[in-house]
């Protein structure tokens, strides 16, 4: 039984593209002093965001262990199901925007694009603005490291 195909991401992407259509369309009739709709499309785009890095991150994984496509299935499965991430995909928070942004470094390093990889994890650290996370981006640029042979 086939769950989701790597192809479902450029749908994801266009979906994105439509809630973002959508969203200028309501702040031309609404106006920029309506805080509170700000808000609620701030987190939604940030909420859009976090799952286009969950199918980046299931895409990655799917494609990359092709001898166990169910690995890729799980890894969907649980993270459907994990209230944390659920919650954590549209807050406003530091840990959140590093979650959304390991996944992406994740998903690129899998893919065997190291340089995308390290890039993610350097927005991470130096945008973002929490150093705690570059524990997270140790093992990549060992992993970099070492597949370059120094």
């Amino acid at each position: 039984m086939k769950l989701l195909s790597p192809s479902s991401a450029s749908s994801a992407m266009v979906a994105t593209a439509t809630v973002a259509h959508s969203s200028s369309s309501i702040l031309t009739m609404e106006g920029w002093n309506n805080k509170p709709l700000l808000f609620h499309l701030l987190r939604s785009s940030i909420a859009a965001i976090a799952a286009m890095s969950e199918l980046s991150l299931h895409s990655a994984l799917y494609s990359s262990l092709p001898s166990s496509p169910s690995v890729a299935h799980w890894f969907l499965l649980s993270s459907l199901t994990s209230a944390g991430a659920f919650h954590a995909s549209g807050s406003y928070l530091p840990s959140s925007t590093v979650m959304i942004l390991w996944m992406f470094s994740a998903a690129n390093q899998l893919r065997g694009k190291d340089a995308r990889s390290i890039f993610w994890g350097l927005v991470a650290v130096l945008a973002v603005g929490w150093p705690f996370c570059a524990a997270l981006f140790v093992t990549t640029g060992f992993w970099a490291v070492w597949k370059k042979g120094f």
